[in-house]
């Protein structure tokens, strides 16, 4: 049921009156200071002695004394009733209005899902809003009740950043909910609202969200009776003191809201304290033309300045391109120096092992070229060998038939 949580974000006022009746008749309750001088002699010694007071023997005597015991216990009892019937009452009263509270959000919820079950686009973009999946932008047509639905949502959603609710006929309860929502949503930058029936208290809670609301950049109120034509200047001057203390805001638009002499008094006056807003439209709202040429003035300074700014930052960026494209090509230029020094060093280990390989296979050919030459040289050994002994045998052999 929203934000509301056993009365801890939850304002309430006491009633003094109801307060102070509580009080009475407690007091009332209560009674008057017991007399001392009423009392026997016996029981002035026994409520002397009780509170630990020597008794003097005197009737008058101990009966002065216990009166200033009894006048300062009656005070004291005097404080602790009045105040235990203050907290009391406080509590009660706290505890009603929690009770009430909580009703009313129940109700409250019950209305808004009839209203929500009656209305499928609302729906489907409430679940989108729920789940920040919503597109940057939305138009919706809303009542007042599923207004307030959605604006529960809007107040923690971060992925929609302009909403249009014109033309939706809604009162200053969904302005209400809106500035609620305004107060905790930090991602909205434009909201349209305009012909519908927000007034004063509209103007109020938007305005009082706008003071601490540092995202919002475009407000449109065109066509909205935000001062109930004329009658009621809150909203105005709530919105005087919002302008002296927002930087964020730069387009308000105020177009036939019923503005009027004492509005424009209120609008002029805050605006010399506003360096940010670069368009105000306050046309068709009887606004005095003194004040129409001091908001004029102003919006015109003001430009002025969001012009120099927009110049600035303009340059600023070039420079930061410049100083990052100059980095940028100093990093390519390192990276391809680094680059080139690889492919270097890789040739460089290339080429090391390949003769490294080659010293190997020369290593090994002339290996196997010795070990061969040791092969025929041995063979040859053996054949010569061989042909000796082959020799002697048939030498001997000569020698035996010469016998």
């Amino acid at each position: 049921m929203g934000d509301f949580q056993d009365g801890a974000d939850f304002d309430f006022n006491i009633d003094p009156e109801a307060i102070e009746k509580v009080v009475q008749s407690a007091l009332i309750n209560l009674g008057e200071c017991p007399k001392a001088d009423v009392l026997s002699q016996n029981d002035l010694r026994r409520e002397l002695n009780d509170r630990g007071i020597q008794s003097k023997g005197f009737f008058n005597d101990d009966a002065r004394r216990l009166q200033q015991e009894f006048d300062k216990e009656h005070k004291e009892t005097l404080i602790n009733v009045e105040q235990e019937a203050r907290d009391g009452a406080a509590r009660f009263a706290r505890q009603k209005a929690i009770t009430s509270k909580r009703e009313e959000q129940e109700r409250e919820l019950q209305d808004e899902q009839e209203a929500l079950a009656k209305d499928d686009k609302i729906s489907f973009w409430l679940e989108l809003m729920k789940s920040n999946h919503t597109p940057s932008s939305a138009v919706l047509v809303v009542n007042d009740t599923t207004c307030r639905a959605i604006c529960k949502s809007l107040a923690f959603n971060h992925s929609l950043l302009s909403l249009d609710l014109c033309r939706s006929s809604l009162s200053d309860a969904a302005g209400v909910h809106i500035g609620n929502m305004l107060k905790r949503n930090r991602s909205m930058i434009k909201l349209e609202l305009d012909s519908n029936f927000l007034g004063p208290k509209s103007c109020i809670a938007i305005s009082e969200a706008l003071q601490m609301n540092d995202k919002l950049t475009y407000l449109s109120l065109d066509s909205n009776p935000l001062t109930s034509n004329e009658q009621e200047f809150s909203g105005m001057k709530g919105l005087g003191e919002m302008m002296a203390n927002n930087s964020t805001l730069t387009c308000l638009n105020l177009w036939r809201t019923s503005v009027g002499p004492e509005g424009g008094r209120y609008l002029a006056t805050a605006l010399k304290q506003n360096d940010t807003i670069i368009a105000l439209e306050v046309q068709n709202n009887n606004v005095g033309m003194l004040e129409m040429k001091m908001i004029m003035d102003k919006l015109e300074d003001n430009k002025m300045r969001f012009d120099n700014k927009q110049h600035q930052l303009r340059v600023e960026r070039e420079k930061k391109k410049e100083g990052d494209d100059e980095q940028r090509k100093k990093k390519e230029a390192m990276e391809k120096d680094q680059e080139e020094k690889v492919w270097i060093e890789s040739q460089r280990k290339k080429r090391e092992e390949k003769r490294r390989l080659q010293a190997e296979e020369e290593a090994r050919r002339k290996k196997e070229q010795e070990e061969q030459r040791l092969r025929e040289a041995e063979a040859r050994q053996i054949a010569l060998k061989k042909a000796e002994e082959e020799a002697s045998k048939k030498k001997k052999k000569k020698k035996k038939k010469k016998k």
